[in-house]
């Protein structure tokens, strides 16, 4: 209970500096790009904090504009990656909106939902991500739509890459891995979210581990296609190979602490 309250006072004092600044300012004030980055980046390093989140990070993160993709094995992903883009928006499904007091605040930085069922959205949410790329902003995203238990990487969907490849883009990525310690129960059920629960009942179970460790190591070489097929099966290859598993399909635990590159 102490973790979820401080996380909640932590929460509200960043997003109220944000507020405010978007009060005295105005969103479209030169400065509010930095600022959006330093309030951002400040809550998720303080939040990882008081989830006991120790980070390794490999490789450079892009620098806006950008698209970016990673593998995705929990909604701690997006506070992990948020640590080291600047300038990053976020692609998120459409529900989040109407989590509480996340999913306003995910409305007010401009994070981009979509609803991945409405196949007529789509292209909203591409022109979204374009006017992004047009603003000077890095959008991300997990292309695998939703979180696996750490096995494999699932395949990606396409259809939201169509921006890279009207933009002529590059597409840059990242590899995330989690690992417990001392004695925790194994990442792949404590981290990830995976199961058929709720986000709550999740996040109360995550709230039990004293720490665990979060490795993301950035891709090296942005990856390019012609066609979004072609993008999502190249994008995917590569993080498959980078991707160490966290547990067998059968379930049996990987959880070692794995260096990476």
């Amino acid at each position: 209970m102490r973790k979820v309250i401080v996380f909640l006072f932590v929460t509200l004092v960043w997003y109220a500096w944000f507020e405010a600044s978007l009060l005295l300012l105005g969103r479209n004030h030169p400065r509010m790009f930095d600022l959006r980055t330093r309030v951002y980046q400040g809550w998720a390093k303080t939040v990882a904090r008081i989830f006991g989140m120790r980070v390794r990070v490999i490789g450079t993160p892009p620098q806006p504009p950008y698209f970016f993709v990673m593998n995705h094995l929990s909604y701690i992903d997006i506070l992990l990656v948020a640590m080291f883009l600047p300038g990053a928006k976020f692609i998120a499904r459409h529900d989040m909106a109407s989590w509480p007091l996340l999913g306003h605040i995910a409305k007010r930085i401009d994070t981009i939902f979509v609803d991945r069922n409405n196949l007529s959205a789509i292209p909203d949410v591409c022109n979204a991500v374009e006017q992004a790329f047009r603003d000077g902003y890095g959008v991300g995203m997990a292309p695998e739509a939703t979180t696996g238990k750490g096995d494999r990487v699932l395949p990606f969907h396409p259809p939201l890459l169509e921006p890279a490849i009207r933009s002529g883009m590059p597409v840059s990525y990242a590899v995330i891995r989690f690992h417990t310690t001392n004695g925790e129960r194994p990442a792949y059920q404590m981290v990830n979210w995976w199961e058929d629960i709720s986000f709550a009942a999740h996040a109360l179970r995550l709230l039990e581990v004293k720490s665990f460790e979060a490795t993301i190591s950035f891709g090296a070489t942005p990856v390019s296609a012609q066609h979004r097929k072609v993008l999502a099966r190249d994008l995917h290859d590569v993080i498959a190979r980078e991707f160490v598993p966290m547990v067998t399909m059968d379930g049996e635990p990987l959880d070692h602490l794995v260096v990476v590159g």
